[in-house]
């Protein structure tokens, strides 16, 4: 007798996302031939843009209204806790799109590596060029380069290196290898290590809370990169362009420096 599917839950938090993202995110989900249940939580994006969410969350889905905009983190974790029984989590952000067959893949490698407890896919932009989101352990300077320095300063060789050994560019990503620091766009993770973990650290409100979440994964099981699976992801750096979201991504990097060291280059 041939052993049941894998089950996926997959988790979607919004905060005034755009609906034609999440409309291209949930076709996606629909594309994947696995046993999937699907669940969107909205950060309370008000009443308005909730009942326009609803209306293209599909009748076999579980939409969750939280009751405040507690962050990233927090919209996911009300997912874990309220979701039915599965054997892995999902993290999906609302603005990416599943290629086919990439949720079967990463689940296909979980399952053949025991020892692994997280895995991320290749991401790639919209235009099909590669976003390369693996990363090392953050450290001031490289996070301080990234953040601040002027396109003149990055186009140096001595900080073009470090900005590329920052984002793996050295290790590539045409094959599988473990990484330190996966991007939390899209994340399969094995459920029971998720509960065990007690879900997202929520004092990250937004950013750093990938960084984090895949450091305690690396305390009790591996973390890989799956190049085979593929997403795209609509992505936009805003905390270059917002005042606000840039004082957001400091006081997560504190509070990430003050959790795990501050560690300079």
């Amino acid at each position: 007798m041939s052993s049941p599917s894998p089950s996926v839950v997959i988790s979607i938090v919004t905060y005034h996302s755009d609906l034609e993202d999440v409309c291209a995110a949930i076709a996606s989900v629909q594309s994947q031939k696995l046993a999937t249940h699907l669940m969107i939580a909205d950060n309370d994006s008000g009443a308005e843009y909730q009942e326009a969410l609803q209306s293209i969350i599909p009748k076999d889905a579980t939409f969750l209204e939280l009751p405040r905009n507690g962050g990233f983190g927090y919209g996911h974790n009300q997912v874990m806790l309220r979701a039915p029984a599965s054997d892995y989590l999902l993290i999906l952000n609302p603005d990416v799109v599943l290629h086919k067959g990439s949720l079967a893949t990463m689940i296909a490698f979980l399952e053949a590596h025991p020892e692994v407890g997280m895995v991320a896919p290749k991401v790639f932009y919209p235009d099909e060029s590669l976003q390369p989101l693996n990363k090392i352990h953050p450290n001031v300077l490289d996070l301080a380069l990234r953040l601040f320095a002027p396109a003149m300063i990055t186009r140096l060789p001595w900080v073009k290196r470090r900005l590329e050994r920052y984002a793996m560019i050295d290790k590539g990503y045409d094959n599988a290898y473990s990484v330190p620091f996966a991007s939390g766009c899209c994340l399969c993770i094995r459920r029971d290590v998720m509960l065990r973990l007690g879900g997202f650290d929520e004092g990250f409100f937004l950013y750093f809370e990938d960084a984090d979440l895949s450091r305690r994964v690396h305390e009790l099981a591996d973390v890989w990169f799956v190049p085979s699976a593929h997403i795209t992801h609509r992505w936009q750096r805003g905390s270059r362009s917002s005042k606000k979201l840039l004082w957001i991504m400091l006081q997560s990097a504190w509070r990430y420096f003050m959790k795990w060291g501050v560690q300079l280059v």
